[in-house]
């Protein structure tokens, strides 16, 4: 028996002190009165949480008996069923079918706090199955002076069949006031059809009763204020003998089990004992042990294996057993000690030395001496060539309260997104995520949330920690795209987010929905040949990345173009050119209605022909050069027209002209920024707006034609442009 203590120690106050002060102002010359009163010697004083087990011996010769014939089995923690002088209570009685065996007990709160216990029972060290014809029941408010049914009597309700492992009474969360006495029996019954197979069976089982707080004493606010209060963890006990057919030059492995433990021993493994080293070529039995001896937050698993030897000489058979000091390969033990254990370490204490912390092992099937403690199954591994004391320590498990997962909810077919798994609270003591996907056809998940796109279609996430888990909806939408003609382009764009250019090729038709989707030039040349269309159209956005594209023709012809631009148009690393100089040729041609909701960023790029945009929300444009040359006639005088609320930042223009006409500016906010821009030769031109703006500027020292040279803010009737050009 195992008695479960929990102590609340006292703490003292040295003082708890309230200062009581009274103020009073006195005409003008703040003069003030004060008093104190004191309260001391106060002291916090800590309950005590201390429950017994106490079993009826009617052999009065036995020390400690109460009045009641009961004795306290808490420290011993002595058999129920040993006293001699109940015929049918005997450890000497053996088990037949039919057979009933009652132990009257009682638990004592001995405390002067109120609690709340369980009580439950341990079976293991099962031989020949006997457990499955055992039954129990327990029977509340029984004594030894008044007796209980014969099992018959027993009603059906209270009976329960014996299970290996832990086993629930169903005498559970019983509360107890402070000094309270509860009396119950432990009813045992063989059942009666019981057949031949179940001879020299056998069962061993330990009563545990846990105890913790109860919602009984009230605080300042009620008496819920331990209503979370939980059991004490509590490995299982075991206390097993079990043997196998051992023989050092076999190639089998030898399995030694039974319900609480299995023990593999690798084939080809030798023992070494006092007389034997290295190992001996003839058949013995190899026996296993395992005796535990609990504490306080801890448990000693004591391992030992004996090999025993059959020698014959004429007629004569001597059998010798001696105990093994080393294997010479790993032996695997797997000792079923309970789930839901924390901060599980084992220490091992070889022959005649101090406990040596061994090794945490990453799984269960780490080729290594160490440790694995599944906290779900409740097995224990322990991997070792020696053998003596194994002590475990633990503490108590703190749950998973949530599970929640977040991050991104579409990913293409090909592609890999990353979702995060917080998990509550942050001192759980188990949260390591595991992750499922629903559909593994759809999208899979790795062990670290990656998942990773495989076809078309919407699959389930899960992630797992501790029994708490959250779902989340991913959708797998389609991946890249290659295209290798004008015909490719314009039916990829019309389904496809993402289009990949594999090689040159021309455009003719032209007007190609850009659609909002990305395209990945790979550094190839699209060239426009036919005059007057337009490349690609972006009312609806989208990205154009590392493309190259060409006008062979000139006028009208334009590389992109949009008359409504709803949504944002992205140009990044990409090159606009004309095949040959001529007039009328457009690399970049946006002309709005005033509003339109989206915005132009281009990087990166480089132009040689015309640039305009007008009624777009705004634009970015940086590391970006302008390079022009006979570009201009009368009717075009700039190449370059930012009309709508800019930065333009790190560019080159050279070359180039730069026109804003002041009767587009839609108020006086509109603004254009250059940074860190520099210009040649006919940068600035024409325009009633930029013209003015070139004579307030005009007053620099160097002075000259019109070009841009580099930046502050020069303001010019309410409307402005910032940054500082200086006129070269």
């Amino acid at each position: 028996m195992t008695k479960k203590k929990s102590a609340k120690r006292a703490f003292i106050s040295s003082f708890m002190s309230f200062i009581m002060c009274f103020a009073m102002l006195a005409g003008t010359t703040f003069a003030w009165y004060t008093d104190s009163v004191t309260s001391s010697g106060n002291k916090i004083i800590a309950g005590t949480l201390d429950i017994e087990l106490w079993k009826y011996e009617p052999d009065t010769s036995v020390d400690g008996r109460d009045t009641d014939g009961y004795v306290n089995i808490s420290e011993s923690g002595a058999p129920i069923f040993q006293s001699a002088n109940l015929a049918q209570n005997s450890t000497a009685t053996l088990w037949e079918p039919g057979k009933t065996q009652v132990a009257y007990l009682k638990i004592k709160n001995n405390g002067d706090l109120a609690l709340k216990y369980s009580v439950a029972i341990d079976v293991r060290n099962i031989a020949k199955d006997l457990y499955k014809v055992m039954k129990y029941a327990i029977v509340p408010d029984a004594t030894q002076a008044v007796g209980v049914s014969p099992w018959a009597g027993i009603p059906d309700t209270s009976v329960k069949s014996v299970v290996p492992g832990t086993n629930p009474t169903g005498f559970s969360d019983i509360t107890m006031p402070k000094n309270a006495v509860h009396n119950f029996a432990l009813v045992i019954h063989m059942d009666e059809e019981a057949g031949n197979e179940y001879m020299a069976g056998e069962v061993d089982f330990d009563l545990r009763v846990l105890a913790t707080q109860e919602t009984y004493e009230a605080d300042s606010f009620g008496t819920d204020y331990d209503a979370n209060a939980e059991y004490p963890p509590a490995p299982l006990l075991i206390n097993t003998t079990a043997s196998g057919n051992h023989d050092s030059a076999a190639q089998n492995a030898i399995v030694i089990e039974d319900v609480s433990a299995i023990s593999t021993i690798p084939a080809e493994t030798t023992v070494t004992t006092a007389t034997i080293t290295g190992g001996s070529a003839s058949t013995g039995e190899l026996s296993r042990t395992i005796e535990t001896t609990p504490g306080d937050n801890s448990v000693t698993y004591d391992i030992s294996y004996s090999y025993t030897t059959t020698t014959t000489s004429g007629t004569e058979t001597t059998s010798t057993t001696e105990a093994v000091t080393a294997f010479s390969n790993i032996v695997v033990n797997n000792l079923n000690i309970g789930p839901n254990l924390a901060n599980v370490t084992v220490t091992h204490s070889h022959t005649g030395s101090d406990p040596v912390p061994m090794t945490a092992l990453a799984s269960a099937d780490t080729n290594a001496e160490g440790y694995y403690y599944d906290y779900v199954t409740g097995i224990l591994t322990i991997k070792s060539m020696t053998y003596s004391d194994f002590i475990v320590s633990y503490t108590k498990k703190i749950d998973v309260s949530s599970v929640t997962v977040s991050g991104d909810a579409t990913v293409e077919a090909g592609s890999t997104l990353a979702l995060t798994a917080t998990v509550l609270p942050a001192n759980a003591s188990y949260k390591d995520v595991a992750w499922t996907s629903s559909d593994a056809a759809v999208a899979t998940v790795d062990a670290n949330g990656v998942v990773t796109g495989v076809a078309v279609g919407s699959v389930t996430i899960t992630a797992t920690a501790d029994g708490q888990s959250d779902t989340f909806n991913v959708t797998v939408v389609p991946g890249p795209v290659h295209v290798t003609n004008e015909a490719e382009l314009m039916a990829a764009l019309s389904e496809y987010n993402d289009v990949i250019i594999d090689n040159d090729f021309n455009i003719t038709a032209g007007n190609i929905p850009l659609n909002g989707k990305t395209v990945y030039g790979n550094g190839k040349t699209l060239l426009i040949t036919t005059q007057g269309v337009h490349g690609f159209i972006a009312d609806n956005g989208g990205r154009i990345e590392n493309l190259n594209i060409k006008l062979s023709r000139g006028r009208l012809t334009t590389a992109i173009s949009s008359s409504a631009l709803n949504s944002d148009l992205t140009l990044d690393n990409c090159g606009i050119s004309m095949q040959a100089h001529f007039n009328g040729g457009r690399c970049l041609f946006l002309v709005c209605p005033m509003g339109s909701e989206g915005s132009l960023n281009i990087s990166n790029c480089s132009f040689d022909s015309w640039i305009q945009y007008k009624g777009i929300k705004s634009a970015s444009i940086t590391d970006c050069q302008f390079i022009a040359d006979s570009v201009y006639t009368a009717s075009v005088p700039a190449a370059f027209e930012p009309d709508a609320d800019s930065v333009i930042e790190n560019c080159t223009f050279l070359n180039y002209g730069i026109s804003l006409d002041d009767t587009i500016v839609p108020n006086p906010e509109f603004r254009i920024d250059f940074i860190n821009c520099n210009g040649q030769s006919k940068a600035l031109t024409a325009g009633n707006f930029l013209s003015t703006m070139a004579l307030k500027a005009a007053n620099n020292a160097n002075a000259g034609a019109n070009a841009i040279k580099a930046v502050s803010q020069v303001t010019v009737d309410g409307t402005h442009v910032a940054g500082t050009l200086t006129l070269d």
